[in-house]
This record gives structure tokens, C-alpha cells and sequence, in this order.
């Protein structure tokens, strides 16, 4: 199969012609793997932004802490949607002289929310936030995680 070229004098041989076509079909194959890499990586990013919205953590993890207790608290409007509001709240236990390292919350009810605490308060004793969505919703429900070390055990 010989091809037109723009130079009239040089002409392309069938060798030329599959391997010029199988080059071609690699790079595009390549292209458009990579397309769909960055295309999949936005997408789960976006994935993570919007499922999870709303989720604020304070303080850090540490060697040795662990999960201490797991809150779940729901608040329903009886009225339709509506912005509804959670304070969750945490205190050590002083037998076990826990001292809190990390605390979660998270709601997967709402996208979109204010997470409001006191920034002076310090969370190795006690915790305490409000959590409030942004946009109306019949039903607010907040996890709160609390993670910390039992220093008398």
C-alpha cells in the first residue's frame, strides 16, 4: 500500500505504513490511558469532597491510642427540612485518667456544614462541638470518634 506523501518523490512502504499505524495506535493507546488515570483520580477526589463533606477532625493520632468511644447523635425536624444543629460531647473518664489525643466528627447526612468549637479549650480532658448544616435537612445525624490513651490501666 503505497500512500501519497508530500514530497512527491519519496514514497512509503508497506513496512513503513504498519509500523507508522501500530506507533500511532500505541500513543493514542497511551494517551487516552492516561486520560482516564487523571480523569479517574479527580473523580474520586470529588467523591471523597462530597461524600464526607463534613468532616472535621481535632488533635492527632498518637502510638499507643486507641478508639475509646464512638458517639452517634441524631436530630430530626418534625417541621420539613430545616438547618438543624448537634453538640456532641465527651468527657475522659478520671479512673482510667484517659487523656484524649483525637477527636472525629463526621455526618454524612448533609454536604455542607459548620463545625463550630471553642478555640481556647483543650481537648485532653474534655471535648465539646456543635455541629450545624449549612443547608436544610430532615434528619442531622453526627459521629463523633474519640481516640485517646488510658494511662492507669
Amino acid at each position: 500500500m503505497i500512500r501519497s506523501s508530500p514530497w512527491p518523490l519519496l514514497k512509503r512502504s508497506n513496512t513503513a505504513d504498519r509500523l507508522h499505524h501500530s506507533v500511532s495506535r500505541l500513543a493514542c493507546s497511551q494517551f487516552t490511558m492516561k486520560h482516564l488515570q487523571g480523569s479517574l483520580a479527580v473523580l474520586a477526589v470529588l467523591l471523597i469532597a462530597f461524600s464526607q463533606a463534613c468532616n472535621y477532625g481535632v488533635g492527632s493520632r498518637v502510638t499507643g491510642d486507641y478508639l475509646l468511644h464512638t458517639i452517634v447523635v441524631t436530630k430530626r425536624s418534625s417541621q420539613g427540612p430545616a438547618a438543624l444543629e448537634a453538640t456532641v460531647d465527651y468527657k475522659s473518664n478520671p479512673l482510667f485518667n484517659q487523656q484524649i489525643t483525637f477527636a472525629r466528627v463526621v455526618t454524612v447526612s448533609s454536604t455542607s456544614c459548620t463545625f463550630i468549637m471553642d478555640s481556647q479549650q483543650s481537648i485532653a480532658k474534655h471535648f465539646t462541638a456543635i455541629l450545624r448544616s449549612a443547608t436544610p435537612v430532615t434528619e442531622l445525624t453526627v459521629t463523633l470518634d474519640v481516640y485517646g490513651i488510658n494511662w492507669a490501666t
